[in-house]
């Protein structure tokens, strides 16, 4: 366990220098999806976060990426949408979080309201006063992204967890998550 616990620190220390990178302006887009919709590409980006809370699996990373669905209609699903994985660690074990985000007014502007669900570590279970399991579920958030910049943003969040087991034994069903992202275009 002490060995995992290592290899997840120092995954966060990798994603903090990561996030200090500066990647040009469409390195991850083949030709002819950067030539062939501009508008769009503005959406598509990669998040590296790094926080405390179920998004970011207990103390750790969190990965955002809003994919490019092909669609015919002119409002695309990503520009609302995205997918979000985390990983971190808590006082019993590794932590993780999968989940989906929900921007239901778009990805435009400084303040970003967002609705989330993810699936993951939610808490953790104490006996004697003892973090002796770590407790899966499913957690629902309200919260809003604050564009600091092109590249950085802060996150806070309110998640309601449901657990799918240990119900009756979690301290609080509502928890508060923070992050900072540093987006790739």
């Amino acid at each position: 366990m002490t060995s995992l616990r290592r290899i997840l620190i120092g995954s966060i220390r990798v994603a903090s220098v990561v996030m200090l990178v500066e990647l040009p302006a469409g390195a991850l887009e083949p030709d002819d999806i950067r030539h062939a919709d501009l508008d769009a590409r503005r959406h598509t980006e990669l998040c590296l976060g790094s926080g405390l809370g179920v998004p970011f699996g207990g103390l750790g990373t969190n990965f955002e990426f809003n994919p490019r669905f092909p669609t015919a209609v002119t409002t695309r699903i990503h520009d609302y949408t995205s997918i979000s994985v985390g990983l971190g660690v808590t006082p019993a074990a590794p932590g993780y979080a999968v989940g989906v985000r929900l921007y239901p007014w778009g990805k435009d502007g400084k303040w970003l309201p967002r609705f989330s669900v993810h699936y993951g570590v939610v808490g953790l279970f104490e006996y004697n006063g003892v973090v002796t399991d770590a407790i899966e579920g499913f957690a629902f958030s309200a919260g809003v992204r604050r564009r600091m910049s092109q590249n950085w943003s802060f996150e806070a969040e309110v998640v309601y967890i449901a657990p799918d087991e240990f119900g009756d034994d979690v301290d609080s069903r509502i928890k508060l998550s923070l992050g900072l992202h540093r987006h790739f275009r």
